[in-house]
C-alpha cells in the first residue's frame, strides 16, 4: 500500500489522517484498485469509522459499473465531481425518472445534493469517474432501500436495465 491507509476490502480504504489532502497519485491508486476488482469501483473514506456522524469519500466508478437505484432513510447526500462525467438519476417510487443531473468536471454542473428520501442511482458516462461524496452517518446497511423494480441478482436483467437507463440518459443529453 503506497499510502498510510487501512484496507477494509479490495475496494474500500480508510485514511487515518486527521488532516487529509487528496493527491493525483491517490486518485491513480483508486483507479487501479477499481480496475482490479470485480465491483468496478473503489472508495477512500476520509472519515475514520462507519459510525462517524459525517462521511466523506473519494469514489471511483468505472463505466458500466452498476449501483442499483436506492434510497436512504433520513440521509442527505451530495456529490462534487472531480474527474469525468456522471449522470445521477432520481426516480419516483414507481420507477419513473423524475430528474437527471449531469455532472461533468469540464462542464457546467459540478455539484449535486439530494435532501429527500428519493430513489436515485449513478451512471458513469466517461471511462471512469471520480467524485467526492458527503453524507451523514452513521452507516447502517439496513438504511439502504432498493425498490422491487430494480434488478439486483439477475445479471441478464441488470444488463437490460442498464441499457434501458443508458438510452434514456443519452436521449436526455
Amino acid at each position: 500500500m503506497p499510502f498510510d491507509w487501512i484496507e477494509e476490502s479490495d475496494c474500500v480504504f480508510y485514511s487515518p489522517e486527521s488532516i487529509f489532502t487528496l493527491s493525483r497519485d491517490m486518485i491513480e491508486f483508486l483507479l487501479l484498485s477499481a480496475r482490479n476488482n470485480t465491483r468496478r469501483q473503489s472508495r477512500l473514506c476520509t472519515h475514520h469509522s462507519h459510525k462517524s456522524l459525517l462521511h466523506e469519500m473519494i469514489i471511483v466508478h468505472l463505466k458500466g459499473n452498476y449501483i442499483p437505484p436506492h434510497k436512504h432513510v433520513d440521509k442527505i447526500e451530495s456529490f462534487h465531481i472531480i474527474k469525468g462525467m456522471l449522470a445521477v438519476l432520481v426516480f419516483s417510487d414507481d420507477g419513473n425518472i423524475m430528474k437527471t443531473v449531469m455532472l461533468n468536471s469540464k462542464g457546467e454542473c459540478l455539484y449535486y445534493r439530494l435532501s429527500n428520501n428519493l430513489y436515485h442511482m449513478v451512471v458513469p458516462l466517461s471511462e471512469y469517474v471520480v467524485f467526492h461524496e458527503v453524507t451523514n452517518g452513521p452507516f447502517n446497511k439496513g438504511d439502504i432501500i432498493v425498490p422491487k423494480w430494480a434488478p439486483i441478482d439477475d445479471n441478464e436483467k441488470i444488463l437490460e436495465f442498464q441499457n434501458n437507463i443508458s438510452n434514456k440518459v443519452l436521449n436526455s443529453m
